[in-house]
């Protein structure tokens, strides 16, 4: 069973992952900390160390979505801050791997409440529809971002 914070819900990797989650987190710390402060997201491409958890953001989606198989749209190093939203266009799973001086992250609900939202590689997030984040002041995060193409099916 998937836990859910409106508007997204959380995916679980299992704890094999961990050396891949910590090898990925070595590979992105860098560029995660050194990127522009200017820009509240910006893309990277992968290191190859990050393509098991590309791979497994895959399976999880598959399964959750009940499909037979499923190619990903794209997939990217995610360096992220103040605020982002993920879901509009495409499904997005989001595996959350850095978060520089402990940043809290936030989802708006339903309501207009921010929700605080775990950021840990453990719980992939999907989300199922357009969300915004919002992130601490002067804090940012590093994420795998994986799309999927989204079908009538599942458009909420």
């Amino acid at each position: 069973m998937q836990a859910t914070v409106d508007p997204i819900e959380y995916l679980q990797l299992s704890k094999e992952f961990h050396p891949s989650a910590s090898q990925a987190v070595d590979s992105i710390y860098d560029t995660v900390h050194r990127s522009d402060p200017s820009h509240d997201a910006s893309r990277y491409t992968l290191p190859n160390d990050c393509l098991p958890i590309v791979g497994e953001a895959q399976k999880l989606y598959q399964k959750r979505m009940s499909l037979l198989g499923v190619s990903a749209l794209s997939s990217h190093l995610a360096v992220l801050r103040r605020k982002f939203s993920a879901g509009g266009q495409h499904d997005t799973v989001i595996v959350p791997l850095v978060a520089i001086e402990n940043a809290q992250v936030y989802v708006r609900d339903k309501e207009g409440n921010n929700i605080k939202i775990d950021w840990s590689w453990e719980k992939p997030l999907f989300a199922l529809k357009h969300t915004d984040f919002s992130i601490d002041d002067g804090k940012q995060l590093g994420a795998i971002v994986v799309h999927f193409p989204r079908n009538s099916t599942n458009d909420k």
